[in-house]
């Protein structure tokens, strides 16, 4: 074999290495899809060179984790020390390497980097809506979540976690299932736990209510003043209720296809209060909705209404309970008991 076809054979493994290296620090994110796999496999397969090439690269990436994982064994004020010092031997063995050294030494600097900012820095990301808007998100592992007007999340994905703050609002999960990193949804005194599921969460200041549409989740109540911390398991077609003052509720039976109803701008109510059904109106209308006579926040309402105005919906009202409705201006209207 002359020299030609030897360099050649040199620069088809370097490219092998240096794919691999790609390759192995691609697919560890959260950003790989099934198509990214299916191509990867697809590239290991084409080629002996390349099975070897990401089996050393995985060698050094399992390294890295070792790494990360000895530092938890080693006492608090001798971590950080230690760390460098590993690293600093761990770098001068690489560089000994012939053919390895520069583009393996890289793949333990990357997986150290994201090990690191993946444990001291989640990355956290805020949506919101506005009155009247509707919004999909679409995550980086295949789950969906659909939120309802006025409603802010935070989402903090890491590799062993998925976790959703519902700060305030509305919102409908759609769970990509994954044993090894369950999904939590965190709202006000309530933490819901999936691995798989879909299940409507809707937050607001009466409380915090669950509903299953498909699968299995587990609410559990959390440091509501004055009780114990509690959980129940739900199933489709359940629903239950944490109430900031008296905890984790009575779970009831629903229709699995109404968990979601308000996608398809519907608001379904059994025997809600009056104020627990403004509070959900409220984010479909600019104005201020009050109730100017409090015998009237406990009025029950049992209903179906059509989203298409919330003006409609409140004249609707104005038939089943004895309340007037009026428009003080652009930015207030008054609920008041009939006399």
């Amino acid at each position: 074999m002359d020299t030609q076809d030897n360099n050649h054979l040199a620069e088809l493994k370097d490219d092998a290495n240096q794919r691999a290296q790609e390759w192995i620090t691609f697919l560890a994110s959260t950003e790989a899809s099934s198509e990214d796999r299916a191509r990867f496999e697809h590239w290991l397969n084409l080629d002996d060179e390349h099975r070897v090439a990401y089996e050393q690269a995985q060698a050094i990436w399992n390294g890295a984790a070792a790494l990360q994982a000895l530092k938890h064994l080693e006492p608090l004020h001798q971590k950080r020390e230690a760390r460098l010092q590993g690293l600093t031997r761990w770098f001068s063995k690489l560089q000994a390497l012939p053919q390895w050294g520069a583009a393996l030494a890289s793949v333990l600097i990357v997986a150290f980097a994201i090990n690191s900012q993946q444990a001291e820095k989640p990355d956290v990301r805020s949506y919101q809506t506005q009155t009247a808007e509707k919004r999909q998100l679409d995550l980086a592992d295949g789950s969906s979540i659909f939120m309802s007007p006025e409603t802010s999340i935070a989402v903090s994905y890491t590799k062993t976690t998925r976790e959703i703050s519902l700060l305030k609002g509305e919102a409908f999960f759609e769970v990509f299932r994954n044993p090894q990193k369950p999904f939590i949804v965190s709202s006000a005194h309530t933490q819901v736990t999936v691995l798989g599921t879909s299940f409507n969460v809707n937050s607001n200041r009466f409380g915090v209510t669950v509903a299953v549409q498909e699968g299995k989740v587990e609410v559990a109540s959390v440091d509501v003043p004055g009780r114990r911390n509690s959980l129940k398991n739900l199933i489709a077609g359940q629903t239950v209720k944490v109430s900031h003052t008296k905890g984790l509720g009575h779970i009831n039976r629903i229709e699995a296809e109404d968990t979601n109803a308000w996608m398809q701008d519907v608001r379904i109510y059994v025997a809600r209060p009056l104020a627990e059904v403004l509070e959900d109106l409220s984010r479909y209308c600019d104005a201020e909705l009050v109730i100017v006579d409090d015998q009237l926040k406990e009025q029950t309402v049992t209903a179906v209404f059509p989203m298409s105005s919330a003006q409609h919906i409140l004249k609707a009202l104005e038939t089943v309970l004895p309340l007037s409705v009026q428009q003080i201006n652009d930015k207030r209207i008054e609920l008041r008991a009939k006399p």
